[in-house]
């Protein structure tokens, strides 16, 4: 299977796409994994280093048949907008997954077929869209993975996930039976250096973010330090998460074809001082802020209205709150 092709594919890092890429790297094949850089978190040179130091792995691996390419490392910001993706995001997703409108937007623009290592789960963002109804095997019986149906799938779906590829092996299995697997299979090296967290404390997953929730959901430990430092950080900072969070800015919103604006206005002089670029999510924490609700709450509203935990939400609402306050 899979043999002679080059393949590409979005690496993060992460359990389920470097379960892909030790599974093709057994192939006689080409891999070229891409890494789109989705804003500055903190997790972002964890995730690289994992990727370098799994590809030095593997191809020091005598099982290891396919060509392994470095990968190509790609800035959202660098990635040209386009209006008609983002109307089909954000009908088809509404709001949610920022990333998924980035990754449609560059292999769009490129023209490139790519595998996402996705796993199916009802609860999640994109099984509520496509789920398996709309998937089929590809083309090419010879290439193992599951592509979207044209006949079935309308507009939307196929300008955001067309030219996606959903790996069989991987649809249904958890990260318990992926871990399993890969350590039955002598790859225990390549798990002890796949990175998840977000949130990382110390070096260590959080224990807390979302992608460390599903872990220990799926029946995975994680180590117990980074959920003692996130604990000890969370006290320290419970008074200033708890209380009313005052804007230093008069802000207005509007909304355009592709995006919302929010113009940040001197509340003396009325001079524009900063112009944001706001997704649904943006509008939400910054609508509630005007409107007197704490860091707390504005969680509390993001958890129930997007695929998120609420540790997750009060970080990224933390982090927008600093940059309106510029």
């Amino acid at each position: 299977m899979n043999e002679g092709r080059k393949i590409n594919i979005f690496w993060t890092g992460g359990l389920d796409s470097t379960f892909r890429v030790v599974e093709l790297s057994q192939c006689q094949c080409t891999i070229q994994p891409y890494y789109i850089i989705l804003g500055k978190r903190k997790s972002l040179q964890y995730e690289i280093n994992a990727i370098k130091t799994i590809s030095r792995i593997l191809r020091k691996d005598k099982r290891t048949k396919a060509e392994l390419l470095d990968p190509i490392i790609v800035d959202e910001e660098e990635i040209p907008r386009d209006n008609n993706i983002f109307d089909s995001w954000l009908r088809l997703m509404r709001g949610a997954s920022w990333q998924y409108y980035v990754l449609a937007k560059y292999v769009n623009q490129h023209h490139l077929e790519m595998e996402m290592s996705f796993r199916f789960s009802p609860n999640g963002s994109v099984a509520r869209v496509i789920g398996e109804t709309l998937l089929k095997p590809h083309s090419d019986p010879n290439y193992n993975v599951l592509v979207i149906d044209k006949a079935l799938a309308n507009q939307d779906t196929m300008t955001i996930f067309g030219n996606s590829c959903f790996p069989k092996s991987l649809y249904h299995k958890n990260k318990r039976e992926e871990i399993d697997i890969l350590r039955n299979e002598g790859y225990g090296k390549v798990v002890k250096h796949v990175w998840f967290c977000f949130d990382p404390m110390w070096g260590y997953p959080c224990g807390h973010c979302f992608p460390c929730c599903s872990f220990e959901k799926e029946g995975v430990k994680l180590p117990r330090i980074g959920k003692m430092v996130y604990a000890i950080n969370s006290y320290f900072k419970k008074k200033k998460n708890g209380r009313i969070i005052k804007l230093n800015y008069d802000y207005t919103i509007r909304e355009m074809s592709d995006v919302f604006i929010a113009n940040a206005k001197d509340p003396e002089t009325g001079e524009v001082k900063k112009v944001f670029r706001l997704n649904e999510t943006g509008v939400i924490i910054l609508e509630a802020l005007q409107a007197g609700a704490g860091i707390e709450d504005i969680a509390r509203r993001l958890t129930d209205g997007f695929d998120v935990d609420y540790e997750t939400a009060k970080s990224e609402a933390s982090a927008f709150i600093s940059k309106l306050n510029l």
